[in-house]
């Protein structure tokens, strides 16, 4: 149950419990207005690793979740009824989900906001950097991650955590949310997008698909597919590293990127 002092703070009449991940918990509200909302509960100190993610859905406007109020650990958001992008993918309509995806992607990318004040690429991998492991593939993630961030190309503000179940259908128009409010390289931009939508791992895993991915998305992304694919590889990595493992899924995925530069 949500403390008194948040239920307060929020105006919140009543409240059920949607979601419990790792770093959060997420409640379906009903404020004081007789309006439904999301509250999401932080579980770890700043936010976790989406410390700034708010900052960069407030500044995205209409193609974000509308930010309605925020407090400490808790962000009171708009309640998004769905379906999400990767539930029309797990409904058979994979491909469909790609296309939109690569139009939310470069609807985002097209609207120029300030990266100011946004979690830095390189201090986000710095997990992946810092690691000092015996696993050869993670050493090698490692060094890919270092040269790339070596690329000459601008840092711009960047969801971080784009993918299909974080793109939401809201009155009419796909938008997004959970984001990690990143400052860094466009090529990033659909890096963790490769290991989804969960729940179909066929899919997601194929090679045809990964091919026609890198092919429809670099388009979107305006950049070469080889470098999309050695982003979605550092991306793995540093997965691997948050997980402590690296599930077999994401090593065939893994293996798929690599061979394609």
């Amino acid at each position: 149950m949500l403390e008194a002092s948040v239920l307060n703070r929020f105006r919140i009449v009543s409240h059920v419990l949607y979601d419990d991940r790792p770093s959060a918990t997420v409640w379906k509200v009903v404020v004081q207005d007789g309006s439904n909302a999301a509250l999401k509960v932080y579980k770890q100190p700043g936010r976790g690793n989406e410390a700034t993610g708010v900052r960069y859905l407030a500044r995205m406007g209409p193609l974000a979740v509308g930010i309605r109020d925020q407090a400490g650990a808790a962000v009171l958001m708009d309640w998004l009824e769905g379906p999400t992008l990767g539930d029309v993918a797990r409904a058979g309509e994979a491909d469909r989900a790609d296309a939109i995806l690569a139009e939310v992607v470069h609807n985002l990318l097209g609207t120029e906001i300030c990266a100011s004040g946004l979690t830095p690429l390189h201090h986000f991998l710095s997990p992946l950097a810092d690691i000092a492991s015996g696993d050869s593939t993670l050493n090698y993630l490692a060094e890919l991650a270092a040269q790339l961030q070596n690329d000459p190309d601008t840092e711009i503000a960047l969801h971080g955590d784009l993918h299909h179940d974080n793109i939401c259908l809201h009155n009419g128009e796909w938008v997004v949310f959970d984001a990690k409010g990143i400052a860094g390289v466009r090529a990033y931009e659909l890096a963790n997008a490769f290991r989804h939508p969960r729940g179909i791992p066929d899919y997601v895993s194929a090679p045809d698909v990964i091919a026609r991915r890198l092919d429809i998305w670099g388009r979107a992304l305006v950049v070469a597919p080889e470098k999309i694919a050695k982003w979605a590889a550092v991306k793995i990595g540093l997965s691997a590293v948050w997980a402590g493992k690296m599930p077999e899924q994401d090593r065939r995925i893994l293996d798929i990127l690599l061979a394609a530069y």
